[in-house]
């Protein structure tokens, strides 16, 4: 997910953010956050 893509709608003062990612489905990007969970 390239940083161009993320905008952090809401949350900036919060340690509950809410991010909108375009350019990528949402299996798309579940498949790439579960795949870095794994190798961390």
């Amino acid at each position: 997910i390239k940083r161009s893509q993320v905008k952090l709608m809401s949350g900036a003062a919060s340690r509950q953010k809410r991010f909108l990612v375009s350019g990528l489905s949402m299996a798309e990007i579940a498949k790439q956050l579960q795949s870095k969970l794994e190798n961390s």
